[in-house]
């Protein structure tokens, strides 16, 4: 099954749109957007008038076009830490139309292989906090976050059965990356990825997984992939502040996959 992967498009037409050419082109059976998929504000905006606008709109032509170009293209997105709550009403509208399947907590069949998608990522540095969740249920209470209380962690959220069953035949969507691996490495030299979906890929060993939220961790590490177990782990590696469109072309049952650039 052919796969073409993003993360960390932010909103950017112009990556949108060379993401659609690329897909018109090559067809593949799924397009996979992996979370911080919609714009951030600009000061003086309100950033959810500013998001759901772009899925009411830009999206939604970008899916249109998409499903008249590559009929057979089915599109699954993932939610990351800067995509709002609110637009969930409408991102189900463009699901009720065909466009597209929010795969958050969710499993979805596409010929032989599942896949699932977590949005939430562990406690960092970044401003946005809308899927921020304490990482490992051992770690200590942050102030004034309710969901790092009792046992709300992502390690116990990814003991549901929806994330552990099957993952011979599994891809696991994950817009945070594993700890200490090619994904999560800062310009600094510092890995911040979650433990808890280390722990959850080398527990289960998914067949592939994908991650964006880092970056610039494939520039920093020199790949954009990386091996845990019997899983392979893949990055897009889009980074907000350069022209640039990285595009995961992958044959999932053959776990072959190329990074392209596209500019």
């Amino acid at each position: 099954m052919l796969a073409h992967f993003a993360a960390d498009l932010h909103g950017d037409w112009d990556k949108y749109h060379l993401s659609g050419q690329y897909a018109a082109q090559e067809k593949p059976r799924v397009l996979i957007l992996g979370g911080d998929n919609f714009p951030r504000a600009n000061p003086g905006q309100n950033v959810v008038d500013v998001q759901t606008t772009f899925v009411r709109q830009l999206l939604r032509d970008f899916l249109v076009t998409l499903r008249d170009d590559s009929p057979d293209t089915k599109v699954l997105l993932v939610n990351g830490n800067t995509d709002v709550p609110e637009t969930n009403l409408d991102l189900t509208a463009l699901e009720r139309e065909g466009l597209l399947t929010v795969i958050d907590f969710t499993r979805a069949r596409v010929d032989d292989l599942d896949f699932v998608g977590y949005p939430r990522v562990n406690p960092g540095v970044s401003a946005f906090k809308h899927h921020e969740m304490r990482d490992l249920l051992a770690d200590p209470y942050i102030p004034g976050d309710s969901r790092s209380r009792g046992d709300h962690s992502i390690e116990v959220d990814l003991q549901r059965s929806t994330f552990t069953e099957n993952p011979k035949n599994t891809v696991c969507v994950f817009h945070a990356p594993p700890y200490d691996t090619n994904l999560d490495l800062l310009y600094a030299g510092e890995h911040v990825g979650s433990k808890a979906i280390r722990q959850f890929i080398e527990t289960h060993q998914p067949w592939v997984t994908l991650h964006g939220h880092v970056h610039e961790a494939a520039r920093y590490s020199g790949s954009f992939a990386h091996i845990l177990g019997n899983s392979l782990c893949l990055t897009s590696g889009n980074e907000m502040h350069t022209p640039y469109l990285y595009v995961v072309s992958a044959d999932l049952n053959a776990r072959r996959a190329r990074r392209i650039r596209f500019i």
